[in-house]
């Protein structure tokens, strides 16, 4: 089985090897297929050994953040494109930095600046990362309470996704955006409200 599966990869790779010599643009010439996996470093350079992610879309209307565990993935973790990710050995911090993208303070902070299409703005990308946000400290307990609420957050959402509220196969990722908001609005209505006493 595992020299079938070896097998199998060594075939796709040489599938997509012949692909990329036979499409690449005139701009990509001298690049082969791994460099343009690895186009500006974008996988080798991602830090496999912090033990927690936030990680955020770069392509939605607000940002929307999330704290994830390496221990918590059988494979290594590689973040893919149009997804920005922060490393972090301190969960506390994660969390903290979680809370902030996705408040409403700090989204509605960059929506004079972000692209706009015909249902309004659109990306997010670093701009969200301009909203100013002091370095974390766990002797602040502003910082302590942003960081307990960003928790709390992904506890009950967890808790939410797992009822059985949530279809079995309902992955529509726009409603299952807007529904878990709803489920977390006590929180983020307070997160507001600490971000708005820390930062002004």
């Amino acid at each position: 089985l595992e020299l079938h599966a070896n097998m199998n990869t060594a075939n796709w790779f040489l599938k997509v090897e012949k692909e990329w010599e036979a499409n690449k643009t005139e701009n990509a010439i001298n690049m082969t297929y791994l460099d343009r996996l690895d186009f500006q470093k974008g996988m080798t350079d991602q830090n496999l050994n912090a033990p927690f992610l936030v990680i955020y879309t770069s392509s939605a209307k607000d940002a929307n953040a999330c704290v994830l565990r390496r221990e918590d993935f059988d494979l290594e973790l590689i973040i893919d494109t149009n997804t920005y990710v922060a490393y972090f050995s301190n969960i506390a911090e994660a969390y903290y930095v979680a809370a902030f993208l996705n408040s409403q303070y700090a989204n509605l902070y960059i929506k004079d600046f972000q692209a706009s299409g015909l249902f309004g703005p659109r990306t997010v990308h670093k701009k969200i990362l301009d909203v100013p946000l002091p370095k974390y400290k766990a002797s602040e307990s502003l910082h302590s309470r942003l960081s307990a609420l960003g928790q709390s957050c992904t506890q009950n959402i967890m808790a939410w996704l797992k009822s059985e509220d949530i279809a079995e196969n309902d992955y529509n990722i726009g409603r299952l955006r807007i529904e878990s908001k709803k489920q977390i609005a006590a929180e983020l209505k307070e997160i507001d409200e600490v971000l708005k006493e820390m930062l002004e």
